[in-house]
């Protein structure tokens, strides 16, 4: 789906447009630009990821910190999240690391070993490249590391991104939502069908990837949670 087609849906969604209308060119551009913020604020949300990426690599021998982004020595983009890395020795016997947090690595007296294998893995998101920190270092052998990345954002309107089932849903009715006053519309007229189409992808994905639900979302799943009223806002 393009991105054009996803704004005038949306706009058609508002009422902007009718079935076989177009919007002007500054409309589209203001809707490009609208909906490139909003995949960047659902990157921030794990649970609008669809997938865990995996990357595997050669080691750089006796190595502890690699950087993760643009130029880095990882060959991938600034994941938002690690799930898991592993390293396989050139036998061929793979062994996961455990994941810490800073105050864990903080804690590590001897942060000069080396060895075949890595015991603890910590992962700094800092920007513009990430970091990952691995304990030992290991000698050799390839890392696999299973990561979350950022949505892909439209290039321009005519560019095609290949979404999962249900993604084109709530970026139609998102955008809608996100457009509502720049055309002094109601957002409660798509705010219900804009929350449940979000909601609906992210317990799929709560499910699928093994991402831990809020406990909002234990109270009341998606398909029973109650809409905001209308001077509470609408879901972002």
């Amino acid at each position: 789906m393009t991105a054009q087609e996803i704004i005038n849906a949306a706009l058609r969604a508002l009422g902007e447009l009718a079935s076989g209308q177009t919007p002007t060119t500054e409309e589209s551009n203001d809707g490009l630009t609208a909906l490139n913020k909003l995949i960047g604020s659902w990157s921030t949300e794990q649970l609008l990821i669809p997938e865990i990426n995996r990357l595997s690599q050669p080691v750089t021998p006796n190595t502890q910190v690699y950087t993760m982004g643009p130029g880095g020595t990882l060959g991938t983009v600034r994941p938002l999240a690690v799930h898991a890395v592993s390293v396989t020795t050139s036998a061929g016997v793979t062994q996961a690391a455990e994941l810490i947090n800073a105050e864990e690595w903080a804690a590590i007296a001897d942060k000069t070993r080396t060895g075949s294998f890595v015991s603890k893995a910590y992962y700094n998101p800092a920007y513009p490249q990430g970091l990952l920190y691995l304990w030992p270092a290991p000698i050799g052998g390839t890392i696999q590391v299973y990561m979350l990345k950022e949505l892909t954002s439209f290039a321009s309107l005519g560019t095609n991104v290949d979404m999962p089932p249900g993604y084109d849903r709530a970026l139609i009715w998102n955008l809608a939502l996100e457009l509502a006053s720049n055309f002094g519309r109601d957002p409660n007229i798509v705010a219900a069908e804009a929350q449940q189409a979000k909601a609906a992808i992210m317990e799929r994905n709560a499910r699928t990837l093994g991402i831990p639900q809020p406990t909002a979302w234990r109270e009341h799943p998606p398909e029973r949670r109650p809409l905001a009223a209308p001077n509470e806002g609408s879901e972002q």
